[in-house]
């Protein structure tokens, strides 16, 4: 009788949660987002656990970047302010920008969720400092002003 040929116990690459915890900018500090991530297996850091309300993106971007923790907002200010392109650069931080920002936190949630087996791939591929983009249907490119 032949022996059952062997399977690999390690899932494909992009069915896994991100090696890398996400953090969730002030902006989408919300219940909905982080449950939804949670719930696909991400590990998620909440910038209400670890920053006053009132932290400017440049105070908290070293520490996330000394933390390895990759950024989840939909601040479009991190792609064009030479501040915070500088502190991401500085710190080497990865970031993953929504482009819309007129969406419910549902839709935003279910952007992510949709988006998480991109962002994966992503992170196991390309070292930070980054930016990319996230569009409504849950595609992913990595932004030029990097």
């Amino acid at each position: 009788m032949a022996a059952k040929p062997s399977r690999s116990k390690r899932r494909s690459g992009t069915s896994e949660p991100p090696d890398v915890p996400l953090f969730l900018d002030r902006a989408l500090d919300f219940d909905t987002l982080y449950n939804a991530l949670v719930k696909a297996g991400a590990t998620v850091i909440r910038h209400r656990d670890h920053f006053e309300d009132d932290a400017l993106d440049p105070e908290w971007l070293p520490v996330v970047g000394h933390q390895g923790w990759a950024v989840l907002t939909k601040d479009k200010a991190m792609q064009r302010s030479e501040i915070e392109k500088a502190a991401i650069m500085n710190a080497r931080v990865r970031v993953f920008i929504l482009v819309r920002s007129d969406l419910s936190g549902d839709e935003i949630a279910s952007i992510f969720v949709k988006a998480l087996p991109s962002i994966v791939k992503f992170l196991r591929n390309h070292a930070p400092p980054f930016i990319v983009k996230i569009y409504r249907d849950g595609s992913i490119s990595q932004s030029s002003v990097i």
